[in-house]
């Protein structure tokens, strides 16, 4: 069997991997467009993070179950370190009405049978010191994290070593079983997998658009953070990655594939008030990258107009790494649609809801 997948980012290497460990032959096209999802990951793993369906946390709990096993694995036949860490998240809420907040998200954890801990200002500050006085209380939770750029390596290399196939030339039509190159060429195989982010749309007609993220890459020489930590109802997060450097994201916007950057100070100032002092690190860099969304903000997985779909994992391309991969796998050799994919199949009501460039559609 031969398959093709269309782009290379987490998503289509996982997959790629999968199949190629499984004795497919594997090609990978990819013209290596600047903006990708991951390139503004925190790599945190956190099943209930956002709003979450029964389904959706399904999916992601059975992913965050998968992770460890998936990192061994890669690590093992890489012998590269995707820095995949047991880390506590602390999600605070600031003042005034923290109290109300966090007594709401408690319940909501409950009943997603979240284990968590409720913690008041004074319980903040001692598992976290270098909290601003804006801060009222929050709640602690196990979790992990991985370091995106090293797992993409990582991925790429265990594909490089099944013997995975790289074109890094840009697709410009796809069928059920063939990929034509916009430099003309043709790729035949038997299936194809379309797993190019925030570019579906340019290949099938699913309303996926982009969601363009900033982040913040600040470098200390000690940390001032020792949690992932996250604000209630803000799209706010402080990362430690490393020994050296901080993550501060991140923005939401949806405003196409525009690739300026434009909210560094903005987000640093924010961050500054969580925590007093990040303010005066060092800037390493600015990122801007852009996460596929549909309508409803749930992944697409499973066959669409004879081509099969990995995508549309809007903020949570990282999480859902491994068990899309274990997902679409199956689903090609072996035609099973599972329990943990039914619920995502790219034929449901995808009503577009962009809020840019309706006039062209």
């Amino acid at each position: 069997m031969k398959v093709t997948v269309v782009g290379a980012g987490l998503v289509g290497l996982a997959v790629a991997w999968r199949l190629a460990q499984r004795g497919v032959s594997v090609v990978v096209v990819d013209e290596r467009r600047a903006g990708a999802a991951s390139r503004v990951g925190a790599g945190l793993l956190i099943p209930a993070g956002g709003r979450v369906s029964r389904h959706q946390l399904a999916l992601k709990g059975r992913s965050a179950e998968l992770y460890p096993h998936f990192i061994g694995e890669l690590e093992e036949e890489t012998g590269l370190d995707c820095q995949f860490r047991d880390v506590d998240t602390l999600t605070v809420a600031l003042e005034p009405g923290a109290q109300n907040a966090l007594s709401g998200m408690s319940g909501c954890l409950r009943g997603l049978g979240i284990e968590h801990e409720l913690l008041d200002k004074q319980q903040c500050r001692e598992r976290e010191p270098g909290l601003g006085p804006e801060v009222g209380g929050g709640y602690l939770t196990a979790d992990r994290s991985v370091n995106p750029e090293a797992l993409l390596k990582a991925l790429r290399e265990a594909c490089s070593s099944c013997s995975v196939e790289f074109l890094s030339e840009a697709a410009g039509a796809v069928s059920r079983s063939s990929v034509t190159l916009r430099s003309g060429g043709v790729v035949e195989c038997d299936r194809v997998v379309v797993a190019a982010g925030a570019w579906i749309e340019e290949l099938l007609k699913l309303p996926v658009y982009p969601v363009k993220g900033e982040v913040v890459l600040l470098e200390w020489s000690k940390p001032l953070v020792y949690h992932h930590l996250c604000v209630q109802r803000e799209s706010l997060y402080l990362v430690p990655r490393g020994e050296s450097t901080l993550v501060v994201g991140a923005t939401e916007e949806e405003v196409g594939f525009d690739v300026a950057s434009g909210w560094q100070r903005s987000l640093i100032e924010r961050a500054d008030r969580l925590v007093p002092g990040v303010g005066q690190l060092k800037i390493l860099e600015s990122r801007v990258g852009f996460r596929p969304k549909v309508g409803d903000g749930l992944p697409l997985l499973g066959e669409y107009q004879g081509v099969v779909v990995a995508g549309g994992h809007y903020r949570n391309g990282i999480l859902l790494t491994p068990v899309t991969a274990e997902l679409i796998s199956a689903y090609l050799l072996e035609g099973e649609i599972s329990k943990f994919m039914r619920p995502f199949l790219p034929d449901r009501d995808l009503r577009d809801r962009r809020t840019w460039g309706r006039e062209k559609k």
